[in-house]
């Protein structure tokens, strides 16, 4: 089929469709059953994340991408034009959950690394406590990266019944091994519920096991003989990096490049994806400069290849989310239901999204880093009729959504620290305006350090003032440092800096970053190697736990892991305690009669091996004499030594062509005979 003959049937159809075909959870997938839902003024709330999701990495907005199911979603309820997250990970999440701008977290330079000892501070209530205490039954399917070195920063420590997914930023979609600072995926980074790495998910898509979870959860809940409300926190791991996925969310796409333009050099950036272009006219208004086009082209560094694979793992997001809505119909519960829709922040440059025709990406305070696809949705009375179907302007920060779904549960936010945070219900169902008229995009005291760049910035109406480096003991700009002042409601893809010739708007927005520059109600951002702090006010001795080591995969006899280090250790302030001495090399193990050198050849086996030849090779290595299987797809029930862990393990698969990945038996010493 020719590419306008795929995104007809697929706008026809609404979707993907297909099965869960390696879930243990199908059943609930293809249930029919309607289960009894009692009416209550209190909504259900569904919150979703998508992952590095561009504001041009959706349908609603580029046609290129089939995300029907979304879409629809989208168009049912108001779509929010003007609605900014924070530039990257960490920092989105951790505002998300605490209502609370990035610098008072300690989130404001980078993401919250796999070998950190940091997590948002325990002092914070997070929106999951704050619906606990309103009666609802909250759960989380889907990426944390909150922090992890203790067991009191994961999931179910911060207000989660029930927990399905990862801890830190990325893992592999299949294996879902995670650690990936270094250019590797070192150990597993799956876990259901508060236990350790939990291996039993390996080789499952992660989109299908969060839409399977999220599935269940919704049938459990409309089955519960105790009719609670719940909320419901699904942060996908589409459309991050690693790009992963199956074929037929690929195909859905062009196999081969569409003609590229001249500027783009044969790479996948913003003009050569089939419909990307009327983002730049007739739906967008706004000057459009065309050295500009081809500047955020050369950038983007992304193959059609790549491209390619991201806008299957697009679909394939659609797809989850469109099993999420099924769901809902068939309990009942879409009428009972509100769902916010929002991504973490803009594409991520070289990946293969994109968030043209913004400026920037990920990481960066430039719209296309921190304006995202957003909307609300649902069956609810509370989102009227006379919305539905809308586009909504009003100023609104991710900050917002906390008051704004307590608010919506009747629950009260009494025990939260001061929240940056509006209830926006009203400004975005009614002719109400905004409450919000100012956001901080980010001020990070560590200058030049982490991920986000510019370090700090500041939108007061339709200003938007970006300062290279803002110097928290002079409060003033330091010498050289680039300040940026754009009018982001005309010019939305800032490309006029009206910085000299507006110095009057300058000064205003510059007081209003020292105003939070000298707030004392700060945490010292989490950044890099040497986690523990260096004495000064960026990184001070009590960064949060100095007695904690830089963490790292775990071994273990199913494979490295992911887990929290550091349960068990007293954080406090002062500085890192002293290295262990060194410890004297292990004796080297006491020596074992020569291992005999002849070969043997059995008729038997176990299970489908059985009665057939098997060859066995004596082998001693570490003092262990090993019966080392030879005929690899005959060899169940034998040992194999593996190096990496050096003792004899039992192979768990007849037809294993790779002894080093069977099950791990740890202690199985079959002395040869």
């Amino acid at each position: 089929q020719d590419w306008a003959v795929r995104k007809r049937t697929i706008e026809r159809r609404g979707g993907v469709t297909m099965l869960f075909a390696r879930l243990s959870t199908t059943a609930a997938v293809l249930s029919i059953c309607v289960s009894r839902v009692e009416s209550s003024s209190k909504p259900n709330v569904l919150l979703i994340v998508a992952d590095d999701q561009g504001y041009a990495d959706i349908g609603y907005h580029n046609s290129t991408v089939l995300t029907p199911r979304i879409d629809a979603l989208a168009k049912q309820g108001v779509i929010l034009e003007n609605y900014y997250v924070q530039p990257v990970c960490s920092p989105t999440r951790s505002s998300l959950m605490t209502g609370r701008y990035t610098y008072r977290l300690g989130t404001q330079a980078t993401v919250i690394r796999a070998d950190t000892p940091f997590g948002v501070p325990l002092k914070e209530t997070f929106v999951a406590q704050n619906m606990q205490d309103a009666g609802y039954v909250t759960a989380l399917f889907g990426k944390w990266h909150l922090g992890f070195y203790q067991w009191g920063y994961t999931p179910l420590a911060r207000g989660f019944s029930e927990h399905l997914g990862y801890f830190q930023g990325t893992e592999d979609y299949y294996t879902h091994s995670g650690g990936g600072y270094g250019g590797t995926l070192s150990g597993l980074d799956w876990h259901r519920g508060n236990q350790t790495s939990y291996f039993g998910d390996n080789g499952n898509y992660s989109t299908y096991l969060i839409a399977a979870q999220a599935v269940d959860f919704l049938k459990r809940q409309a089955s519960a003989q105790d009719q609670k409300p719940f909320f419901l926190y699904l942060p996908w791991h589409a459309i991050h990096g690693p790009n992963e996925v199956p074929a037929q969310y690929e195909d859905l796409y062009p196999v081969l490049k569409p003609e590229a333009s001249a500027s783009s050099q044969g790479m996948c950036g913003v003009c050569e994806c089939p419909g990307i272009g009327e983002l730049a006219s007739g739906r967008h208004s706004g000057k459009w400069d065309a050295e500009f086009q081809r500047e955020s082209v050369a950038q983007g560094g992304a193959t059609w290849g790549q491209c390619r694979t991201v806008l299957g793992m697009a679909a394939a997001l659609d797809w989850g989310v469109g099993q999420v809505v099924d769901a809902l119909h068939a309990n009942n519960q879409w009428e009972s239901t509100i769902i916010i829709y929002t991504s973490d922040n803009g594409a991520q440059q070289g990946q293969g999204g994109t968030s043209y025709p913004l400026r920037g990406w990920k990481t960066m305070l430039y719209e296309g880093g921190v304006r995202v696809p957003g909307f609300i949705s649902g069956g609810h009375p509370a989102l009227p009729d006379s919305v539905r179907g809308t586009v909504n302007t009003k100023l609104v920060h991710l900050t917002d959504w906390l008051p704004t779904i307590v608010g919506l549960a009747g629950g009260s936010t009494t025990r939260n620290r001061p929240l940056d945070g509006h209830d926006v219900w009203a400004a975005l169902t009614t002719d109400a305006p905004s409450p919000r008229t100012e956001l901080l995009h980010n001020f990070n005291p560590a200058c030049g350090e982490g991920y986000v760049n510019p370090d700090a910035g500041i939108r007061v109406g339709d200003w938007k003032l970006l300062v290279g480096c803002f110097n928290i003991t002079t409060l003033t700009p330091n010498d050289g440092t680039k300040v940026e002042l754009y009018n982001v409601t005309a010019d939305p893809y800032e490309t006029t800096d009206h910085s000299a010739e507006q110095p009057a708007i300058v000064k205003r927005l510059m007081a209003r970053l020292a105003f939070y520059a000298s707030s004392i109600d700060q945490v010292p951002p989490t950044l890099f190697w040497p986690f523990n702090g260096t004495g000064d006010m960026i990184r001070p001795w009590n960064y949060q736990c100095p007695q904690c080591p830089q963490g790292g995969a775990i071994p273990g006899p199913e494979g490295a892991h992911y887990d929290p280090w550091c349960e068990g250790v007293v954080c406090g302030q002062g500085p890192p305690a002293p290295a262990p001495s060194p410890q004297p090399a292990p004796p080297p193990p006491a020596p074992t009669p020569d291992c005999p050198q002849t070969w043997k050849v059995f008729n038997g086996g176990m299970g489908s091996a059985k009665n057939r030849d098997i060859s066995i090779q004596p082998i001693k290595t570490w003092g262990l004499c090993c019966q080392l299987c030879t005929n690899t797809t005959n060899c169940k029930g034998w040992t194999f030594f593996d190096e990496a862990n050096p003792t004899c393990h039992l192979h768990a698969n007849t037809k294993d062509q790779h002894p080093g990945l069977s099950k791990r038996i740890t202690g199985v010493v079959s002395p040869f005979e």
